[in-house]
């Protein structure tokens, strides 16, 4: 009787990879990808190619929302912004506000392209203003001019930065025009 040869050696670095390594494998993937999504949105914000969720200041307005600006309203010459704030998800050009030191503007893409709102200071008759005490909600301006179509204009209440534009606004528009509801 002849000894059963001897089983060949296991294959090194070989290793079996059952249905659970399988499956932690793949949520691996998912959130690697995930999370490389997330820091590529966040490094276009950064840059100014997407609209942050803040409302921007003089000092920092990105160049991108400026080119947008001025496409839509042109700038008058020495005419500079003081804030801007979009909602828009992937584009300042789908929606935005802006006060510079000479007018309000507002924006938005409509079923017929881009329709635009605006109003010189010394223009407006009434601003009421509504603040939003909630982070997912943000405050709403009601400005009604002299001569024209009365619009809304919205910012953002991150850091407070809704105070900074009324306060801003209440300095620069004539007085008993501002009214907080």
């Amino acid at each position: 009787m002849t000894a059963a040869p001897p089983a060949p050696p296991a294959a090194r670095g070989k290793a079996k990879i059952g249905c659970f390594g399988r499956l932690l494998g793949c949520f691996g993937v998912t959130v690697g990808g995930v999370f490389l999504v997330l820091m590529v949105v966040g490094a276009m914000i950064e840059q100014g190619v997407l609209p942050d969720t803040v409302v921007y200041d003089r000092g920092s307005i990105p160049a991108g929302a400026v080119e947008v600006v001025e496409a839509a309203f042109g700038l008058e010459p020495g005419e500079e912004l003081q804030f801007l704030y979009s909602s828009g998800l992937f584009s300042f050009s789908s929606d935005g506000q802006c006060v510079t030191d000479r007018r309000l503007l507002s924006w938005q893409e409509g079923p017929d392209g881009l329709v635009t709102w605006q109003c010189a200071l010394a223009e407006v008759e009434e601003l009421d203003v509504y603040y939003s005490e909630s982070h997912w909600e943000d405050t709403a301006l009601h400005v009604f001019p002299l001569d024209g179509e009365a619009f809304v204009m919205i910012f953002s209440t991150e850091d407070a930065r809704d105070r900074l534009v009324t306060r801003w606004l209440e300095e620069h528009l004539p007085p008993g025009v501002l009214h907080v509801q």
